[in-house]
C-alpha cells in the first residue's frame, strides 16, 4: 500500500451498476476509471459497447 493515499480506489477502479425499470431493467454497466483521466461506461450486456 502507497503511504500517500487512502485507498487504491483513489487511483484506478471498477463500479458495477444496474439498471432498474424500463427497457434496460437488469442490465449492468460498468464505470471504469484508470487513473490517468480516463472514464468510461461499459455495458456488458449489449455486447460490450461503450457509451
Amino acid at each position: 500500500m502507497n503511504p500517500y493515499i487512502g485507498h487504491d480506489t483513489q487511483l484506478y477502479g471498477v463500479e458495477e451498476h444496474r439498471l432498474v425499470g424500463g427497457k434496460g431493467d437488469g442490465m449492468r454497466l460498468f464505470e471504469v476509471n484508470n487513473g490517468k483521466g480516463l472514464m468510461l461506461t461499459v455495458s456488458p450486456d449489449t455486447r460490450m459497447d461503450v457509451m
